[in-house]
């Protein structure tokens, strides 16, 4: 008899926390998610990266539980790399997780409605402060802080400034296990459950509180076909498609030299 997907949800989760367990986090890290350890060091790093390595190892290929693992080890690292570039120093109201350089806001009125990114929640600004990222813009409640598990955009910026070239390669819900990309939420397209959202940027589905229907135009169809219609995009390819706008990193004459044949600007442009 298979397993319902609310079972599967429910002993993924309990494999979270062997994991965990297996890592030596203290007990206390069992409530924080996925890309926050509270570790500081860079010895204790080091060492929860080899132990987890280790355990991926001896892990059966392709399951549930050596994903997990994989996730975390990438958080892991993540994380060293936050500490050594990290300055000794920081300002008080500055936090950085992930990547991240949250700035403490104060109390102010907004031009404009804000949402927590994390939870979804509005951002009252003539009441509480809030974070912000000075690198993303990504902001969040105090309380959503340590919760945070989205990698900064200016962090993929820096480690492969490229665009996706392909159209929406889509790859379906099922080869996520049904889950969201970013938080792996279970989503499906059924009453109860989170709703799948595709990515039009890069084809993967994201939940709701992921993906907000934002609009943005999409490279790799101004390249293949001069469209330059927005389409919906989660909120870390929005924030990642903002970081890029102005870099010049595509050859169109390598990509696709036919669209200068047939886009009169293009031409007046074109380098000799």
């Amino acid at each position: 008899m298979s397993a319902t997907p609310k079972e599967e949800n429910s002993s993924s989760s309990s494999d979270v926390e062997v994991t965990n367990a297996e890592l030596g986090l203290a007990e206390n890290h069992f409530s924080f998610p996925e890309g926050h350890f509270g570790l500081s060091t860079v010895e204790e790093l080091e060492m929860a990266i080899d132990h987890c390595k280790q355990i991926i190892l001896e892990a059966q290929e392709m399951s549930d539980r050596r994903k997990s693992l994989v996730r975390k080890l990438v958080n892991l690292r993540l994380k060293l790399q936050e500490v050594k570039e990290v300055p000794e120093t920081l300002p008080e109201d500055i936090h950085m997780v992930l990547g991240h350089y949250l700035e403490k806001k104060q109390v102010d009125r907004p031009k404009a409605k804000r949402f927590c990114e994390k939870c979804g929640g509005n951002i009252w600004g003539v009441l509480t402060a809030w974070y912000e990222c000075q690198q993303c813009s990504y902001s969040c409640h105090v309380k959503c802080l340590v919760f945070l598990n989205r990698v900064c955009a200016s962090v993929k910026v820096k480690e492969n400034p490229s665009f996706i070239t392909n159209i929406c390669p889509e790859v379906g819900l099922s080869v996520q296990n049904y889950r969201c990309t970013e938080c792996r939420t279970l989503i499906l397209h059924q009453a109860n459950y989170a709703e799948p959202r595709l990515c039009d940027y890069n084809g993967l589905y994201y939940c709701t509180l992921c993906h907000w229907n934002c609009m943005a135009v999409i490279p790799a169809r101004v390249l293949h076909n001069w469209d330059f219609e927005p389409q919906k995009v989660s909120r870390s390819s929005k924030e990642f498609l903002q970081l890029m706008k102005r870099k010049a990193v595509l050859n169109v004459q390598a990509i696709n030299p036919m669209l200068f044949s047939y886009v009169e600007e293009l031409v007046l442009v074109k380098v000799k």
